[in-house]
């Protein structure tokens, strides 16, 4: 398994997630181009099963969420590169917006129907629905696929010197228009323009610069990219960008010192979210040390107030989650603007 995949089970297993790496079935077969038909007719037909498989694990895990132990309602898709085109449009796509290059369009294997959505599954009597998307590097074929009420949170993110997934639009791979060897494609930009005009909830991050699968150190599959090497320097905002968002859009804290809420009513911090002043309050207590750690489990700073309410600037932390320790043990979550 490639170490980037790795890393992201890994890590989001750290944060109280069941972290899943679906084997999609990826890539095309030239041959299916017979019969006066392109490459391109190729690659829609490989996309198609590469949303079969995802729409195959998700009824897999819906099927079996009491032994994995998991929240159906919960379920967050995160792809990255075909992944991420596969988890976007996934969650719009029904077999009525199927590609007529799916279908039966001429005689042998190559060219015959591939089947329909469900046509995988050993459990077709789910939902595709999930809780929301991460698009690394990601895009859509068709927006006409979008329909008002499927939609879900999603975050995108992607490089603007990115040549095989246009940020923006155009042929994948940055082949030219007048080529047959692949599919028009409306990537982040597109994606974010398109969500605004739908007033859909989205979060969008674009890295100057930077190029496809911008935190693989410049091997853009990682094939050959030693476990060793792994992290590059862009992973971490990449990660904590990722990670926050998630925080903010399921229901679970994500830290496993958090105690049950009506053990916490001692101590109340406000605004939240907050952007320049917190302030802690306690109706009993004194507000001894106080420590914040970032989404990563970093310590970023601590006060040592003696006081029943205090408050103290924070404006000068990133935006994003934050865990804050009061006596060593309640831990409150804060979102920083």
């Amino acid at each position: 398994m490639r170490p980037d995949i790795l890393a992201w089970c890994d890590s989001l297993s750290h944060f109280g997630y069941v972290a899943v790496a679906i084997d999609y079935r990826i890539g095309f077969n030239p041959a299916s181009g017979a019969g006066g038909f392109g490459p391109a007719h190729g690659m829609k037909r490989a996309a198609w099963r590469a949303m079969q498989d995802c729409n195959s694990a998700l009824d897999f895990l819906k099927e079996n969420y009491l032994d994995y132990r998991i929240d159906t309602n919960q379920i967050f898709l995160l792809g990255n590169s075909a992944g991420s085109i596969t988890a976007i449009n996934t969650v719009f796509i029904g077999d009525d917006e199927r590609y007529e290059e799916t279908l039966e369009v001429a005689s042998g294997a190559n060219n015959a129907d591939i089947g329909d959505l469900n046509a995988n599954s050993f459990f077709p009597n789910h939902t595709n629905r999930v809780a929301g998307v991460v698009g690394l590097w990601g895009a859509t074929m068709n927006f006409d696929w979008f329909d008002e009420g499927e939609q879900v949170p999603m975050l995108f993110i992607h490089g603007d010197d990115d040549n095989i997934v246009p940020y923006d639009e155009g042929m994948a791979f940055n082949f030219g228009e007048g080529t047959d060897i692949n599919i028009y494609l409306y990537g982040s930009q597109k994606l974010h323009e398109y969500f605004e005009t739908m007033e859909w909830e989205h979060e969008y991050h674009l890295y100057p610069d930077e190029p496809h699968a911008f935190y693989s150190c410049g091997d853009m599959n990682m094939i050959e990219l030693e476990k060793e090497n792994f992290p590059c320097e862009q992973w971490e905002p990449v990660f904590n960008q990722v990670v926050t968002w998630l925080s903010l859009h399921n229901n679970y804290y994500l830290y496993s010192k958090i105690e049950k809420e009506e053990e916490n009513l001692d101590f109340s911090i406000f605004p939240n979210p907050v952007s320049e002043n917190l302030t802690i309050s306690s109706k009993n207590s004194i507000i001894g040390e106080c420590t914040i750690f970032d989404i990563s489990g970093r310590q970023v700073m601590q006060i040592n107030p003696q006081k029943t309410t205090c408050s103290f600037d924070i404006s000068e932390l990133k935006s994003g989650v934050y865990f804050l320790t009061i006596n060593g043990n309640s831990v409150q979550k804060f979102v920083k603007q």
